[in-house]
Order: structure tokens, then sequence, then C-alpha cells
């Protein structure tokens, strides 16, 4: 274990008189937990460029963009498929007509 010393204002000094070794071990813990969080954090910021968000957005739009094909070439597929069905099926009835007025005549 080691010993600190630290220079601190007496209304502070009052205050930290008031906790426990645990306690105070554990509020230092948590405090240096928060501020390596801010630093890693505020390290990260500095090191972002500009160039990077742009770069990501421009990504996005692409993907999205290219859903928004695949989607479009999807429905086309989907009316050329309807239309196909629907030329069979006329053709189809057509000839069942065509059959039936022959048995008939």
């Amino acid at each position: 274990m080691v010993t600190l010393t630290l220079q601190v204002s007496d209304e502070l000094a009052e205050k930290i008189r008031a906790f426990d070794a645990t306690m105070l071990t554990d509020i230092l813990q948590k405090g240096l937990a928060q501020y390596e969080a801010e630093q890693t954090l505020n390290n990260h910021l500095q090191r972002m460029q500009t160039d990077d968000v742009i770069a990501a957005s421009h990504k996005a739009k692409e993907s999205s963009h290219s859903t928004i094909q695949d989607q479009g070439l999807a429905a086309v597929a989907l009316l050329f498929t309807d239309l196909l069905a629907e030329a069979v099926q006329d053709n189809q009835e057509k000839r069942l007509l065509k059959e039936t007025a022959m048995s008939v005549s």
C-alpha cells in the first residue's frame, strides 16, 4: 500500500476527513475510471478527422443507393413475371375457347 499526500483547501480537507479509508479508496477509483473514460473520448475526438466522417457518410449513402436499386430491380422482375403469367393465362383461355368452339361446330 502507498501513502499519498495531497494539498487541498481546508473545506475539501474537512469533507475528506469524514470518509474512512475504504470509502475514500472507492471514491477515488470511481473518479479515476470516469476521468480515464473522458480522456479516451477526448483522445478519440481529437484524432477523428472530417474526412473520416465524410467517408463514412459516403459509404452509407452508397449502401442505401444499392439497396434502393436492388428493390427497384426486384419490383421490375415481379412486374415482368406478373405480365408473363397474365399472357400465358390469356393464351390458354383463348385456346380453350377455340377448342370449345371447334368441338361445338
